[in-house]
């Protein structure tokens, strides 16, 4: 009866360790991608965060500080389209 092992056998046999699959490190949009699929928001960062010098640059406003501008100023925003929804009329 090779390989059979009993219940109250006396001899101890060594448990071998699961073997890991090696894998690659997400880069940092998969990162981002797998949080907002999961959670429903991002965690480590935002996707916007990349441009973040150049919304510097090129005077971009957050949405918070437009209600200081006077009427009429012009500003500019920067976002992310997360859906897009087709309507068909008529």
């Amino acid at each position: 009866m090779a390989g059979q092992v009993s219940l109250f056998d006396e001899q101890t046999h060594a448990a071998t360790a699961p073997r890991r699959q090696a894998s690659r490190p997400w880069n940092e949009h998969e990162k981002l991608s797998y949080e907002k699929e999961l959670l429903g928001f991002y965690v480590s960062g935002h996707p916007l965060d990349a441009y973040a010098d150049v919304f510097a640059a090129k005077n971009y406003r957050p949405i918070a500080s437009l209600g200081e501008l006077d009427d009429r100023a012009q500003f500019k925003i920067a976002g992310a389209i997360v859906e897009v929804e087709k309507k068909l009329t008529r």
